[in-house]
Protein backbone atom coordinates (compact mmCIF):
# COMPACT_ATOMS: atom_id res chain seq x y z
CA UNK A 1 0.00 0.00 0.00
CA UNK A 2 1.31 3.38 -1.03
CA UNK A 3 2.31 5.69 2.06
CA UNK A 4 -0.48 8.77 2.36
CA UNK A 5 1.69 11.45 0.84
CA UNK A 6 2.34 9.17 -2.25
CA UNK A 7 -1.32 8.78 -2.82
CA UNK A 8 -1.75 12.36 -2.79
CA UNK A 9 1.07 13.25 -4.75
CA UNK A 10 -0.40 10.34 -7.32
CA UNK A 11 -3.98 12.17 -7.27
CA UNK A 12 -1.85 15.29 -8.63
CA UNK A 13 -0.31 13.59 -11.10
CA UNK A 14 -2.88 12.80 -12.86
CA UNK A 15 -4.41 16.67 -13.29
CA UNK A 16 -3.40 18.49 -16.32
CA UNK A 17 -0.13 19.95 -15.61
CA UNK A 18 -0.67 23.42 -15.33
CA UNK A 19 -4.16 23.44 -14.54
CA UNK A 20 -5.74 25.92 -12.04
CA UNK A 21 -6.99 22.71 -10.08
CA UNK A 22 -3.72 21.72 -9.79
CA UNK A 23 -2.05 25.43 -8.57
CA UNK A 24 -4.92 25.71 -6.49
CA UNK A 25 -4.22 22.47 -4.87
CA UNK A 26 -0.62 22.73 -4.52
CA UNK A 27 -1.27 26.17 -2.52
CA UNK A 28 -2.70 24.42 -0.05
CA UNK A 29 -0.88 23.09 3.23
CA UNK A 30 -0.22 19.44 3.01
CA UNK A 31 -2.53 18.83 6.06
CA UNK A 32 -5.06 20.47 3.77
CA UNK A 33 -4.78 18.87 0.45
CA UNK A 34 -4.66 15.45 2.24
CA UNK A 35 -7.71 16.11 3.67
CA UNK A 36 -8.98 17.24 0.46
CA UNK A 37 -8.21 14.23 -0.96
CA UNK A 38 -9.36 12.00 1.40
CA UNK A 39 -13.01 13.81 1.66
CA UNK A 40 -13.05 13.73 -1.86
CA UNK A 41 -11.36 11.63 -3.73
CA UNK A 42 -11.80 8.63 -0.62
CA UNK A 43 -15.03 9.74 0.29
CA UNK A 44 -13.52 9.86 3.97
CA UNK A 45 -16.25 10.84 6.64
CA UNK A 46 -15.16 13.96 8.45
CA UNK A 47 -14.88 11.26 11.88
CA UNK A 48 -12.17 9.69 9.42
CA UNK A 49 -10.22 12.28 8.38
CA UNK A 50 -9.73 13.57 11.97
CA UNK A 51 -8.62 10.26 13.08
CA UNK A 52 -6.43 9.84 10.30
CA UNK A 53 -4.82 13.56 10.63
CA UNK A 54 -5.42 13.11 14.52
CA UNK A 55 -8.06 16.23 15.28
CA UNK A 56 -10.90 16.73 16.99
CA UNK A 57 -14.07 16.39 14.71
CA UNK A 58 -14.45 20.55 14.80
CA UNK A 59 -10.53 20.73 13.76
CA UNK A 60 -10.91 18.52 10.55
CA UNK A 61 -14.36 20.01 9.23
CA UNK A 62 -13.19 23.30 9.91
CA UNK A 63 -9.88 22.72 7.86
CA UNK A 64 -11.98 20.82 5.09
CA UNK A 65 -14.11 24.30 4.71
CA UNK A 66 -11.06 26.68 4.89
CA UNK A 67 -9.18 24.44 2.23
CA UNK A 68 -12.61 25.07 -0.08
CA UNK A 69 -12.71 28.59 0.40
CA UNK A 70 -9.30 29.00 -0.35
CA UNK A 71 -9.43 26.98 -3.61
CA UNK A 72 -12.74 28.85 -4.45
CA UNK A 73 -10.69 31.93 -3.58
CA UNK A 74 -7.98 30.57 -5.97
CA UNK A 75 -10.57 29.38 -8.62
CA UNK A 76 -12.32 32.75 -8.99
CA UNK A 77 -9.42 34.96 -9.24
CA UNK A 78 -8.02 32.56 -12.45
CA UNK A 79 -11.96 32.72 -13.59
CA UNK A 80 -11.71 36.98 -13.07
CA UNK A 81 -8.36 36.98 -15.25
CA UNK A 82 -9.38 34.43 -17.44
CA UNK A 83 -12.79 37.09 -18.30
CA UNK A 84 -10.32 40.40 -18.56
CA UNK A 85 -7.90 38.84 -20.79
CA UNK A 86 -10.49 37.50 -23.00
CA UNK A 87 -12.81 40.63 -22.74
CA UNK A 88 -9.66 42.90 -23.98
Amino acid sequence: MKASSELVDSLWESLEPGSALLQALQGLSPQSQRAIYLRFWENSTIEEIADELRLTWDEADFLIEESIFNLREHLSLVLDLLEISHAG
